[in-house]
């Protein structure tokens, strides 16, 4: 398991230092959408996201 390295303090001073991520799993008629997002804690806005029909992808 990772540090918890924000030691529960999300205030960011600036953007891009802070991103926090979560991924999510949404059922469909084709099957389950696997969806990942990445947020910058300064500004709110998201800047990434991933989504795949499988849960790990294959490289």
């Amino acid at each position: 398991m990772a540090d918890k390295l924000l030691n529960q303090d999300f205030t960011a001073e600036a953007p891009n230092p802070m991103w926090t991520g979560d991924i999510t799993y949404i059922p469909t008629d084709a099957g389950w959408l696997y969806l990942a997002g990445l947020k910058d804690l300064y500004s709110g806005e998201i800047v990434g996201y991933a989504r795949e029909r499988r849960r790990y992808a294959s490289t």
